[in-house]
């Protein structure tokens, strides 16, 4: 763990791949994704975000590695096989806004959705986390393997986000466990927004 994220071209990033519909098995405990031009595929993230019969907010990720692609079989999924028109007529589920202003609010939303919360809390717990707690992160002077210690400004915050290997924390020196980069995964609008939504946090 700790690589980046990289495109099929090679390049930093990832690629958002649509979905033209969700089928949901007879027996109501299976989901089928329709989506175009499948492929294999190392990672795939699915990115879920429901809610309940009560309206309470469900939502996660998935993460699959895609080795087969093999013809798929409706009666064992007890699934009903989509007219053609239907899945061509589908509409796209969207996804998250790539631009706009950036706020607190939607930074929390990408803790919550861009694996930030798996390792860092934001209650100023560290207990099952492998990185630091975003709780009072803001300011607070930080001490490094290399170079001299240094207050976790918005510079020191974009930095850990986009090239997280370049100023590791004394604390973590050990830690077999790295940040990936999220350089050419969120924009820079997200970047602020994320580092906004530190600031907020007490």
């Amino acid at each position: 763990y700790g690589s980046g994220y990289y495109r099929e071209d090679g390049q930093s990033g990832t690629e958002r791949v649509p979905v033209l519909a969700a089928l949901l098995s007879l027996d109501r405990q299976g989901v089928f994704l329709v989506t175009p031009k499948n492929r294999q595929v190392m990672q795939m993230e699915v990115v879920y975000r429901l809610a309940s019969a009560g309206g309470e907010p469900l939502e996660g990720s998935a993460y699959l590695t895609l080795n087969r692609l093999p013809q798929a079989d409706w009666s064992s999924m007890q699934l009903e096989k989509p007219a053609v028109s239907q899945v061509a007529a589908a509409s796209l589920i969207p996804d998250l806004p790539s631009e706009g202003p950036a706020s607190s609010e939607h930074g929390q939303q990408l803790y919550e959705t861009m694996g930030c919360m798996a390792c860092h809390s934001m209650d100023g717990s560290t207990s099952g986390r492998v990185g630091p707690t975003f709780a009072g992160l803001w300011g607070r002077s930080r001490s490094f393997v290399r170079g001299e210690d240094a207050a976790a400004d918005e510079a020191y915050l974009r930095e850990s986000i986009l090239e997280p290997s370049r100023k590791v924390l004394r604390d973590y020196a050990d830690s077999d466990i790295g940040m990936p980069s999220y350089q050419g995964v969120l924009s820079e609008w997200q970047v602020q927004s994320l580092i906004e939504w530190i600031k907020s946090l007490e």
